[in-house]
């Protein structure tokens, strides 16, 4: 079976390659086509030539999913998974999907692959996986989680290596997961109800061996020739005694400069101090909002003022570059409460204020309690409005200084700007601009905190530069 994964953006996604690996090791084919908002008479050809397309469904990306598929003349069966489909699997209607996998897909896609030309009642056979039966819609049960992460291959990189840009991409930042599952239960995101799905199905939160992921990237330094690696895992530090096996190891063989994010109630002053002698460059740590008490109530993050404040202090006593996630327009959240999050991150001297807008997304906490009241229920967005973590939601877009405020975070804390200067500006009908000023100080923090060189920095925003 010839398998191809289609996606808009140029970026090497570690679910891809993993998956990549699985079905390769099963004996089938795999491709991935960067298609952008259309269509190259390549991609027509990569299309008419699959047995199967698989794509990536994150909440809001299916606009652009269901006009891509609606603009084939003729397609193989088509697979979504990720986080939209795994809580609003019926939604592949929207979208004329055939099939959607719920969680993890490592052993359900293979038997997908395996059997399209089987029998359509033996498809109800396969855990995850879901599919509109003749009207009704049918929903496998989920299978168990895969406990033993060091028996699945290591993830497929030739998949992207072939792509020019990718392929600077990948030796410049690659990217890792030591683990999956996150600890944590905050509102707003879809950890704990994956979590409750997969009850009395297998630990949740499951780590990799050291030895496992230092030969992965001793294989990468060698075929790719890898410079820095960006671990995507939830919470990198989970485990001290892990990460002091892990240090050793990586320290004495791998060597690199890296980037990781973790909580900051697990940055202690023995966790700060491994992570710099491993060589790590900069850590993401979550801050969310400055107002500790609608951190605790309503995102049900259990992190004070003072821990995140010690965490970033740590991190930069031992030279690494600290970021924060925040967010904009939180429920109940006003423009000052926003402008405080700025000042907090300011007075911590953090080097990438990351700043997101809030959205109620399915399978979060704070999206079932929204929908619990009828005002609310009536207001919410449909699942196919347009979405993005840098476009202004509609709670912020009905205040434009929440919208401008959100986009000139970073800027402002970089030039120092005073508040009343941010209030006149934040104020003012000028988005098209800020938009632009916000990519560019965007692209240059990611340049700072990552340190990249300018030439593989310029060819990875050109690489990227006509799709924002």
């Amino acid at each position: 079976m010839r398998i191809l994964f289609v996606q808009r953006l140029p970026f090497a996604h570690i679910g891809a390659m993993l998956l990549s690996a699985e079905l390769k090791r099963a004996g089938h084919e795999v491709d991935v086509l960067i298609a952008g908002d259309g269509l190259s008479a390549r991609g027509e050809d990569a299309v008419r030539r699959a047995d199967l397309l698989g794509f990536h469904w994150v909440s809001g990306s299916d606009g652009w999913l269901r006009d891509f598929l609606s603009r084939l003349p003729a397609r193989p069966p088509v697979v979504v998974g990720g986080p939209h489909p795994t809580f609003v699997p019926d939604d592949i209607r929207l979208v004329s999907a055939d099939f959607a996998i719920r969680g993890e897909a490592d052993e359900a896609l293979p038997e997908l692959a395996a059997s399209l030309d089987a029998p359509r009642d033996s498809l109800k056979n396969i855990k995850n996986l879901c599919f509109d039966d003749g009207g009704s819609f049918h929903i496998s049960p989920q299978r168990p989680l895969v406990e033993d992460l060091d028996s699945l291959p290591f993830q497929d990189v030739s998949l992207y290596a072939r792509i020019p840009r990718l392929a600077t991409i990948i030796s410049e930042l690659y990217p890792a997961m030591c683990s999956r599952g996150c600890p944590n239960s905050c509102s707003y995101c879809f950890n704990k109800k994956f979590r409750d799905m997969h009850k009395g199905l297998g630990a949740y939160t499951r780590r990799r061996s050291p030895a496992n992921v230092v030969e992965e990237l001793l294989r990468a330094k060698k075929e790719f020739s890898i410079k820095r690696v960006v671990f995507e895992d939830d919470s990198f530090i989970t485990s001290k005694r892990w990460l002091e096996e892990f240090a050793e190891l990586y320290a004495g063989e791998v060597a690199l400069p890296f980037v990781c994010q973790t909580p900051a109630t697990t940055l202690d002053a023995e966790t700060a101090g491994m992570l710099a002698r491993m060589g790590c460059v900069s850590a993401r740590v979550g801050l969310e909002t400055a107002d500790e008490g609608n951190r605790r109530k309503i995102l049900r993050k259990n992190v004070s003022d003072e821990q995140i404040t010690e965490a970033v202090a740590r991190l930069k006593e031992r030279g690494i570059m600290a970021q924060t996630y925040n967010m904009v327009g939180i429920p109940g959240e006003g423009f000052d409460d926003a402008l405080k999050t700025m000042l907090f991150n300011r007075r911590m001297k953090t080097d990438f204020t990351w700043v997101s807008f809030y959205r109620h997304y399915p399978g979060t906490e704070l999206r079932k309690e929204f929908e619990a009241t009828t005002e609310a229920a009536e207001a919410a967005p449909a699942a196919s409005a347009p979405d993005g973590f840098f476009t202004p939601s509609a709670a912020t877009s009905a205040d434009r200084r929440m919208s401008n405020l959100g986009m000139l975070m970073q800027f402002f804390n970089v030039v120092r700007a005073p508040v009343p200067a941010v209030r006149l500006l934040c104020a003012l009908p000028l988005s098209p601009l800020y938009a632009l000023i916000h990519k560019a100080v965007y692209a240059l923090s990611v340049k700072k905190i990552n340190r990249l060189g300018w030439l593989p920095f310029i060819r990875i925003s050109l690489g990227f530069s006509k799709f924002f």
